[in-house]
């Protein structure tokens, strides 16, 4: 619960006004686990362009092929008028603040880890 709960917050307050993501995603000191591998930015374009994530009962994105991203939980859709995947597994949504999370694999399962620290398991559809 605690999870869904920081992962809503940041998503709303993420809002629906457009950014563009940098060049470069920021430093930041991930929750990583033991066997979490990283992957890179082919990967995560193979996996998720045109995809849907979805985290459970929480919610679930979508990348879409033409580089639109929108989050749908609770109701409530978050478009931003667009996604980029980093070399490092990082992930930015471009709202007015721009989102960035890392994806890693653990155990054959992808995981979304935001920068509060919550790991979400994903399922691409």
């Amino acid at each position: 619960m605690k999870e869904f709960i920081v992962f809503a917050a940041a998503m709303l307050v993420a809002g629906s006004a457009f950014a563009a993501c940098p060049q470069k995603a920021p430093r930041h000191n991930w929750n990583l686990q033991a066997g979490d591998q990283r992957v890179d930015v082919q990967y995560l374009a193979g996996l998720l362009s045109g995809k849907r994530v979805k985290f459970g009962n929480i919610g679930t994105e979508h990348y879409r092929k033409n580089g639109d991203y929108r989050y749908s939980a609770g109701g409530s859709n978050y478009d931003a008028g667009s996604y980029r995947f980093y070399p490092n597994g990082v992930r930015c949504i471009g709202y007015s603040n721009p989102r960035f999370d890392l994806y890693v694999v653990n155990g054959g399962k992808l995981f979304l880890i935001n920068r509060e620290g919550a790991r979400l398991e994903g399922k691409v559809r």
